[in-house]
């Protein structure tokens, strides 16, 4: 739900915007209605393709790209349609790796992520503002909070990030390596804690990137942040929340509970010009915030489980006595 004030939109958004479809036509459409809004002056549209042999994917997939096709406003467009099914985290590499070798930054959302306007100004706001600057490794628009010191300041920054709407440059992608072979280090799962400061923040970056290195997980986004861990580089994060994504249900790849409190987010925009920041040093406390907001979903989980595996025992001892 938009919670919309009225932005000055001084400047038109000339920062290329990547939309990153598949198989989704009603999400892909009202985030499409979001960009058409902003007109950007450059827009790519990275699709991925049906998987082989699946009629019901293939025609999902082509209606999903129709809805990207009437482009009303004077706009360069660049199409990478992928005939064949990629996955997420291959798809999205190739796009971006196709993208950056064009541009030298770029706007990035995916096809259940539907931003406010303000979204796409602040990103392009902050883009110039930093950069160059490689103690920032991207602008995202998602504050997991909500509204953080929305009062005292416009932004902050922060060793966790989001990959629901967010923004970076050429010279910071190209730093990225999806194999994470700084990991083979022995010095840098230890080291991590010099980065999240907090104990509890570092253990479980600490377990998820020894996941993704070692295969168990299949995403892009945890090697984005050990990127930004090992290069002491921080993401900018919005005092209100911009996006919403509207993609927690079964479909979803990773966002499957509807009930998550991170589902649909209300979304706010922000008033411009930005307060812009004299210092670049990260907001820890907001960092605890969000994982003890996260903590209780996992604990929600953890209890779901119990109680799945006490069911499922007593089916099976009840079963194995008849």
């Amino acid at each position: 739900m938009d919670c919309t004030s009225e932005i000055n939109k001084s400047k038109t958004i000339q920062t290329p915007v990547v939309l990153f479809i598949y198989n989704r036509p009603t999400e892909t459409k009202k985030v499409f209605e979001r960009i058409r809004e902003v007109e950007p002056s450059k827009l790519y549209i990275v699709a991925d393709g049906p998987v082989s042999g699946d009629e019901k994917d293939r025609q999902k997939c082509i209606k999903t790209r129709e809805t990207t096709e009437v482009i009303n406003w004077p706009a360069e467009v660049g199409r990478y349609y992928a005939d064949d099914n990629l996955g997420l985290e291959e798809r999205l590499q190739s796009g971006l790796n196709a993208v950056f070798a064009q541009e030298e930054e770029a706007i990035i959302l995916e096809d259940d992520i539907v931003p406010s306007s303000s979204f796409f100004y602040f990103c392009q706001s902050l883009l110039s503002e930093y950069r160059g600057d490689e103690r920032v490794l991207d602008v995202v628009g998602t504050n997991y909070l909500e509204s953080w010191k929305s009062d005292a300041q416009d932004y902050h920054f922060s060793t966790i990030g989001s990959s629901w709407g967010w923004a970076t440059w050429k010279n910071m992608w190209e730093k990225y390596d999806p194999q994470m072979k700084l990991w083979q280090s022995s010095e840098i799962p230890n080291e991590l804690k010099n980065y999240y400061v907090d104990k509890r923040i570092s253990a479980r970056a600490k377990r998820l990137y020894e996941m993704t290195y070692n295969g168990e997980i299949e995403t892009w986004h945890y090697q984005w942040g050990f990127l930004g861990a090992t290069q002491s580089s921080y993401h900018i994060v919005p005092s209100k929340n911009l996006v919403s994504n509207i993609g927690f249900n079964q479909k979803g790849t990773h966002t499957k509970d509807e009930s998550s409190p991170f589902s649909d987010m209300d979304r706010y925009d922000i008033e411009f010009p930005l307060q812009n920041r004299n210092y670049i040093i990260p907001d820890i406390e907001y960092s605890k915030k969000y994982y003890e907001k996260r903590a209780t979903i996992w604990e929600k989980r953890r209890l779901l489980m119990k109680m799945h595996n006490i069911i499922s025992s007593v089916y099976e001892s009840a079963k194995s006595r008849q």
